[in-house]
Parts: structure tokens; C-alpha cells; sequence
């Protein structure tokens, strides 16, 4: 995926946000957090404008490294950029909180999703209970 994304730049093709959201996916594939990140920068310096598939990929592709801390700032820096949460960045962040075994991280994921017109549902419920569970033991 690198390869041909480079090989687009030395042809003078600019890539648009589908593609630049394709090659996010194959990061996460990688584990590759940090380039997804760095992808999702390189995106605004294009003057494209990264969607909600950017965030819930750059956000799924941090969930996968082990990377909460991460995951978190990217639900609040879509927020702050307009770009409106959906279910898939929800549930990655409810897991990187799972992971992390932030309880607190959860409930403000939770109250997030409230805000946003998501309903708590039974899974994001057994979630938290489980972070609760895990951080008491």
C-alpha cells in the first residue's frame, strides 16, 4: 500500500480521502498507529478534509496498537474539527478504554455517545462493567 501510495506522488497524482482512508486501513493491518496518524496530518495539510472514515480508521488502527491514550484524543479531535462521531468510533474507543482499563474513559466515551444521539446500549453497558470488573481486581 505504501509503495503504490508513493508511487502516486512521484507520478503527480494526488491521492483523495478514499484513498488516503484505504491506505489508514492497511496501517492498522500493520499496527502501524503512528503513520496512520502522520497520514491523517498529511491529509490536512493537502487541504482535504479527513471524514468520519479517517478518524473511526486512524482510531481503529491506535485501538489495535494498544494505543487508548491515543484513541481518545482522536474521538476529541474529530469533535473538534466538526466531524461528527459514529457508532465505529464509539465501540474502538469504548475498546482502547477496555484495553487501557480506563473506567473513567468509558463513561465519558458513554456520555459522549448520549450527546452525539447514541443510545447506550447492552454491549457498551457490558463494556464498562467489564473495565469496572478489571480495574477492581
Amino acid at each position: 500500500s505504501l509503495c503504490l501510495f508513493s508511487k502516486m506522488w512521484q507520478a503527480s497524482l494526488r491521492p483523495n480521502v478514499i484513498t488516503c482512508n484505504s491506505l489508514i486501513s492497511a496501517c492498522e493491518k500493520g499496527l502501524q498507529w503512528a503513520l496512520a496518524r502522520r497520514l491523517l496530518t498529511a491529509l490536512r495539510c493537502e487541504a482535504l478534509a479527513p471524514n468520519v472514515i479517517t478518524y473511526s480508521a486512524v482510531m481503529k488502527t491506535s485501538e489495535a496498537s494498544s494505543q487508548w491514550e491515543q484513541t481518545l484524543d482522536l474521538l476529541a479531535e474529530a469533535k473538534q474539527v466538526a466531524v461528527q462521531p459514529d457508532a465505529v468510533a464509539f465501540a474502538t474507543a469504548l475498546t482502547a478504554c477496555w484495553q487501557g482499563q480506563r473506567w473513567a474513559g468509558a463513561l465519558r466515551v458513554m456520555a459522549d455517545m448520549e450527546q452525539h444521539g447514541f443510545p447506550v446500549d447492552a454491549l457498551a453497558l457490558e463494556v464498562f462493567v467489564n473495565i469496572c470488573l478489571r480495574y477492581h481486581e
